[in-house]
């Protein structure tokens, strides 16, 4: 089956979301039982690879965008990764307080959405194929 560049790079960011659920969880439950930090430690540290790895993976497979500035394109990527996240904690926490939406349908909910969103924006923003301005 021959799909639309578009539509395989929207598989494989998606698919790319599924491994890096795992890897989060991987490196969060070994951090807590196998190295013993805190909870609060062993998340910071499951976060933390899965935005290096994501990063690579999106900037040398699913964007293909290797031609960019790679510190620019990270920077951009982690302050947009930290903003996404705090507004798919907050919309989930709206839907839950104010409309009511049972507590695990409301961040499936965002995250669907959310999902569209990112891969959007990183297409377009971060890993995009257009030439930079110079400053």
């Amino acid at each position: 089956m021959n799909l639309p560049p578009l539509v395989k790079q929207m598989f494989g960011f998606g698919a790319l979301g599924v491994v890096l659920l795992g890897i989060n969880l991987a490196v969060t439950a070994a951090l807590r039982e196998f190295a013993g930090v805190g909870v609060e430690i062993a998340y910071i540290g499951g976060y933390a690879s899965v935005v290096v790895i994501g990063f690579i993976a999106c900037r040398h497979t699913i964007f293909a965008a290797a031609a960019g500035d790679p510190t620019r394109q990270f920077i951009i990527f982690l302050l947009s990764s930290i903003f996404f996240r705090s507004m798919e904690y907050l919309a989930s926490v709206l839907l839950y307080t104010v409309l009511d939406i049972q507590y695990l349908l409301a961040p499936v909910i965002i995250q669907g959405l959310s999902f569209l969103i990112k891969f959007f924006y990183y297409r377009t923003v971060v890993f995009s194929d257009r030439e930079k301005p110079e400053t």
